[in-house]
Order: C-alpha cells, then sequence, then structure tokens
C-alpha cells in the first residue's frame, strides 16, 4: 500500500503550484546487470520504484535502450531501462555510448554482483564508469547503489564487500568534492532474508521492493525539484 509518507510528499507536492502549472519531467537511466533487468521478476526492481514515486506525486520517466519483457505493469513511459542480464562493471564502460545516449538528468547504478570472481581491480574499473558516464552527461545525478549480499549469505564475509561495497562511500565522495554530483546508496547491510530471494543472488518482489525504497529515498526530492523548476511542454500523463 502507498505509506503515509507518500501520500503526504504528494499533497504537498501538489499544493504549492498554481492552477495550469507546467512541471518538468526528470528523466530516469537505471543501469546494472539481471538485477535491474529483472529475473524471475520481469522489470527487476524498477516496478516497486516506479510504483513509489508515483504515489509520491513525482513527475517522471524511464529511459534507457532496453524495454522490460513481459510486465504489462508498466507502460512505455515506465519500461525503458539499462540493465542486461551477466554484465560486468566493463561492459558499461564498454557501451556506455549506446546506454547514455538519453535526455537524463538522474542515473540508478548497481552494479558488481558479476565481478565477484575477479575482484582485483574492481573499485578502479567502478571510477572508469563513473567517469565515462559523466562524461556523456557531466550535470546529471549518479546514485550509486551497493552490492546486495547473496542469499543467506553475510555480506561482511563476502570478498564484494572488502572489495568494493566498503570503498564506495568514498569513492562517491571523491566525486562530490570534485564537483560531480554523485551519491551512494546503502543497500548492502539491510535486513536481507531468505524471502526476499528468487534463488541465490536475484531478489524476488519483496527484495525488490526494499531496493526500490532506498532508491526512492535517495532521489525522491531531487525529483520533485527538478518537477517545480517546470518546463512549458510538459503534458500530464493519463
Amino acid at each position: 500500500g502507498i505509506s503515509y509518507c507518500m501520500m503526504a510528499a504528494k499533497l504537498a507536492s501538489e499544493e504549492k503550484k498554481p492552477d495550469g502549472f507546467k512541471y518538468k519531467e526528470a528523466n530516469i537511466l537505471i543501469l546494472g546487470d539481471s538485477i535491474t533487468a529483472g529475473d524471475g521478476t520481469p522489470s527487476g526492481y524498477r516496478y516497486s520504484l516506479f510504483e513509489q514515486l508515483y504515489a509520491s506525486g513525482a513527475r517522471f520517466k524511464f529511459v534507457g535502450p532496453k524495454k522490460s519483457i513481459g510486465d504489462s505493469r508498466l507502460t512505455d513511459k515506465y519500461d525503458s531501462h539499462g540493465g542486461t542480464g551477466g554484465w560486468k562493471i566493463q561492459n558499461l564502460i564498454d557501451n556506455v555510448d549506446s546506454l547514455c545516449n538519453f535526455d537524463y538528468d538522474i542515473v540508478l547504478i548497481m552494479i558488481g554482483r558479476n565481478d565477484a570472481g575477479d575482484v582485483v581491480g574492481i573499485a578502479d574499473r567502478y571510477k572508469e564508469l563513473l567517469d565515462a558516464v559523466l562524461a556523456k552527461n557531466p550535470n546529471a545525478s549518479i546514485y550509486c547503489g551497493d552490492v546486495i549480499p547473496k542469499k543467506g549469505s553475510s555480506i561482511s564475509i563476502e570478498m564484494i564487500d572488502a572489495a568494493l561495497n566498503l570503498k564506495l562511500p568514498a569513492i562517491c565522495k571523491e566525486y562530490t568534492e570534485k564537483g560531480s554530483k554523485v551519491n551512494f546508496v546503502q543497500m548492502s547491510t539491510a535486513t536481507w532474508t531468505t524471502d526476499m530471494y528468487n534463488d541465490a543472488v536475484h531478489p524476488n518482489e519483496k527484495g525488490n521492493r526494499q531496493i526500490a525504497k532506498f532508491f526512492w529515498d535517495a532521489i525522491l526530492d531531487e525529483v520533485l525539484q527538478i518537477n517545480d523548476s517546470g518546463d512549458n511542454n510538459y503534458v500530464e500523463p493519463v
């Protein structure tokens, strides 16, 4: 259901604008692997993120080169993305031209699970990815989610944790101090119970709601600020 906080945000957003105000739509690009694309659930965490943003009164669309397969809950405006099953950080770097060939304000990144077998240099690859995305759009806000644990495992004993997750806050801060809008979104230390997974790695709808909630909480204020900046071409969706 829609939480009280979501409803309050929606009402606040509706109240402060005069009749006929044309909002500016926030374009959101979501990059990642099968957890983003959807594995066992046809749209990964993206449907839950759509639901939470929409319930909050946000005006937005998802952009990207791919479309969700088999999730009729998402219309054309909300089913685009840049997630591909099996991809590693290097795959995103190698395909940044096609992935980022869109008008976007916000980028969500969750990548690194498939790099678990090759953690040497993973933090440097992640920085290379950030450099590549920022080169395409230096003004974009990037939100970096860390890698969620495997089913039934403690994230603290996984190699990926020491190699990337624990370094991500400092990496994001490094970019922020250089003037880029790069934000850390912590996922890994949340309570991940076995009923949140389809298999050893991929979350089910319950797990996807948890991922979406963290991203929603991180980006909502910025999305609403973009909306409030106005755009005379905006058409309210049906």
